[in-house]
């Protein structure tokens, strides 16, 4: 019997007396000691929301990101932080990675954030039933949302982000007890690009799980995943995200290849305030319920961050709600 699980993917939405705080800090009013007691703070609270909601698959709520790229970028040499550029198709913006130099991780503070979060998990504890994950740019994405100016291809800049950035950040994760690094690629399948370069991009990925000795949970959105059918299902030891919110056709693909063994089906729509009704998600998980998949996990099709925090969270019990009674159905009860 498939299993079904809950989670969600990426950053929680900042809230609004932390993002005050981080205001009070840049402008020099408090502490870095205070600023980092704030983030503790807020972390624990979403942290202790999360596990209480029932979610199998967390975050930190990556309360310290400004977006996907940042703060990372600041701590790897050969780049600068450059101006602000739209990010895909929202009213969302990041900071863009110019490359100057041969990209090198300098130091690894995310390694200490994410002790701290498992601290903080493990002081409620729940027994090792949540599954808390570190959560990364995937190297497609850093290379072609960076602006190159050393390179003389995307195919060099693509090996050194994965093997000089990538790996070495996986390593520190996973010595600390990281069983599960998450890997947001939006470019693999929201943007046109060569396929002899995704090609490459996979094997970046898959070189990330066996060198890295970690599962990946490969996030894809705002594109659907037969871009990338059925090359990802070479890929071994790994969890596949995908947005079946704005791609509903995705699922009758991932039906038709058959290969996913775990599948975190992106059902709730984390760009939209209407919560989801229960026969919506049943539709579209009754068929997947017949595949050769072993593990469902309903989250959100992308990051909470687009929404405010207080609907971010209904969307989150909810999806524990209807998990709950899938399960239910599945064995039979009522």
């Amino acid at each position: 019997m498939v299993n079904v699980e809950t989670g969600f993917v990426g950053a929680l939405p900042r809230p609004y007396r932390l993002a005050k705080y981080i205001n009070k800090y840049l402008s020099g009013k408090i502490s870095k000691e205070k600023i980092e007691g704030y983030y503790l703070e807020f972390t624990k609270r979403a942290i202790s929301k999360t596990v209480k909601i029932g979610l199998n698959y967390i975050t930190d709520g990556m309360f310290r990101w400004d977006d996907i790229f940042n703060p990372l970028i600041s701590f790897i040499d050969g780049v600068e932080v450059d101006g602000l550029v739209k990010f895909y198709e929202n009213n969302f913006f990041y900071r863009t990675p110019r490359v100057i130099g041969e990209v090198k991780i300098r130091e690894n503070p995310l390694k200490e954030w994410f002790l701290n979060a498992q601290a903080i998990l493990k002081h409620l504890n729940i027994n090792d039933k949540v599954v808390l994950k570190p959560v990364l740019p995937g190297p497609l994405t850093l290379t072609l949302h960076s602006i190159n100016e050393k390179y003389d291809s995307e195919s060099k800049l693509l090996h050194d982000y994965t093997f000089n950035v990538l790996l070495p950040l996986i390593r520190d994760f996973n010595e600390v007890g990281a069983s599960i690094i998450e890997l947001h690629e939006p470019a693999l399948v929201a943007l046109n690009v060569d396929k002899s370069l995704i090609n490459e991009a996979l094997d970046c990925i898959k070189a990330l799980t066996v060198k890295g000795h970690v599962k990946i949970w490969l996030q894809t959105y705002f594109g659907p995943i037969d871009k990338v059918l059925p090359d990802i299902l070479e890929l071994k030891n790994i969890i596949v995200g995908v947005d079946v919110v704005d791609y509903p056709k995705s699922i009758d693909k991932i039906v038709e290849y058959e290969g996913f063994k775990e599948l975190a089906v992106g059902v709730f729509d984390a760009r939209n305030t209407l919560l989801e009704s229960r026969k919506t998600i049943l539709h579209t998980i009754h068929k997947l319920i017949d595949t050769s998949i072993d593990t469902i996990i309903l989250t959100p099709n992308t990051t909470l961050d687009f929404l405010p925090e207080n609907v971010a969270y209904r969307k989150l019990r909810r999806i524990s709600s209807i998990a709950r009674y899938i399960r239910k159905m599945l064995k039979g009860e009522k």
